[in-house]
């Protein structure tokens, strides 16, 4: 009877485990943001462009954006038209990949005005004016993921 009882016991001990495992929570790092690079991006201030920059994404829409000029980190919040500066010393570095802290009100905020979104097509343009340090433009084109959805 034992032996018989023996594969039910050991079905019933998974099948718990699978259960205990489906049903705890599952930990999204809600505090911070994965960013990855954006391929194709140009950026360009006050109409020249930088020897040294680049755009990150942390979503396929583009509503967070993490620009590098020079060596000035900026997060760009694009639904809500802020911007506020990222300390170096918060970036966590991970392959190509970088992760912040989530844009909150600890963080320097920077006066910004003259926001412009336009989609070109392929290409997702947005312009902004920086208040401080004499009022730079920043103007980026983002390229869009192309829909396939009407060709199969």
């Amino acid at each position: 009877m034992l032996r018989r009882s023996r594969p039910l016991l050991f079905t019933a001990l998974l099948s718990l485990l699978i259960l205990a495992l489906l049903a705890a929570p599952v930990r999204a790092d809600s505090e911070s943001l994965t960013w990855k690079p954006v391929e194709g991006a140009l950026l360009k201030i006050n109409g020249r462009a930088l020897f040294k920059w680049g755009v990150y994404t942390a979503d396929k829409k583009y509503q967070f954006l993490l620009i590098l000029l020079m060596h000035r980190y900026l997060i760009l919040d694009t639904k809500g038209r802020l911007v506020y500066e990222l300390k170096p010393g918060a970036l966590e570095q991970e392959g190509t990949d970088l992760r912040t802290p989530k844009p909150t009100g600890e963080m320097r905020r920077i006066p910004s005005s003259q926001w412009y979104f336009h989609d070109m097509g392929p290409l997702e343009q947005v312009r902004l004016r920086l208040d401080d340090y004499g009022g730079n433009t920043i103007e980026m084109q983002l390229p869009h993921m192309p829909d396939l959805r009407g060709l199969y």
